[in-house]
């Protein structure tokens, strides 16, 4: 799935998801036109890193 559709099952803006990605909390696979490509492991990924913000653990 693109950005915009992960973004909505995700609850995550773009730019959120971008961000993430800049700081390696997870990697995101990519298409031949280097495109992010992202599934449902990858949805899981950021619930448990939604978890981990929710109980106050840092980003860094």
């Amino acid at each position: 799935m693109q950005i915009k559709e992960f973004s909505e099952k995700t609850g995550l803006t773009p730019y959120t998801i971008r961000f993430y990605e800049k700081k390696d909390l997870f990697r995101v696979k990519r298409d031949e036109k280097n495109r992010r490509i992202y599934d449902e492991t990858d949805i899981e990924w950021i619930k448990m890193l939604k978890r981990l913000k929710d109980m106050g653990m840092k980003l860094s």
